[in-house]
């Protein structure tokens, strides 16, 4: 399944109200780790790692928690959950609290240590997984959203898994990328200032 490149800011957020506890998370991964769970996947110019073997290395979470600001920078985080903002955080405690919600995957150029991007998978209490992911200013306008939505598609597993992922109203760009990848609108999840789209992985 092809998608189109993202030409505006490359985001995809859901309601932080929407996550599930860490107990909740793991026993449903645990469950469910055949199913769903990866440790990593190559779209043709990206390799989308599961970020926990590398926090789990002393050196190599260092190095994370270097480049983490330089990827996060005002514009890119712009419509993002306040947490976002790096500004006085303390690194390590961050990172373990973004443990604790999601399944986080750190997205790379193939070939380099250069980290573009940051994508999340969150369990809900059913077989729905909320999608959300960024890229780097450095990142936008080479079709790299396009890339990681498609091998994402591609890659998870055909087992009725539904994935879902919110876009503001104010991004229409990134809506109509979700549109051509093959996600549909969801009315009765969506409000004001959000759109709410899935797809079924089957």
């Amino acid at each position: 399944m092809r998608c189109p490149s993202f030409r505006h800011r490359s985001v995809i957020a859901w309601p932080i109200s929407r996550r599930v506890p860490k107990v909740w998370h793991n026993a449903w991964k645990s469950h469910n780790q055949t199913c769903l769970y990866f440790q990593q996947f190559e779209p043709e110019r990206l390799l989308v790692a599961h970020w926990a073997e590398t926090i789990a290395v002393p050196e190599a979470r260092r190095r994370l928690a270097t480049q983490l600001p330089d990827l996060l920078t005002p514009d890119v985080i712009a419509h993002l959950p306040p947490f976002f903002d790096l500004t006085d955080q303390n690194m390590d405690q961050w990172i373990d609290a973004r443990d604790a919600e999601s399944d986080f995957y750190l997205i790379r150029e193939k070939g380099t240590d250069v980290l573009i991007g940051l994508m999340f998978l969150t369990p809900s209490f059913n077989n729905d997984i909320h999608l959300e992911y960024l890229l780097g200013q450095s990142a936008w306008g080479k079709g790299y959203a396009s890339e990681l939505l498609a091998g994402l598609v591609l890659h998870v597993p055909k087992t009725g898994f539904r994935l879902l992922g919110a876009v503001g109203r104010e991004n229409p760009a990134s809506a109509h990328v979700l549109r051509k990848t093959g996600f549909h609108i969801v009315p009765e999840l969506s409000d004001r200032e959000t759109e709410m789209f899935d797809i079924t992985c089957n």
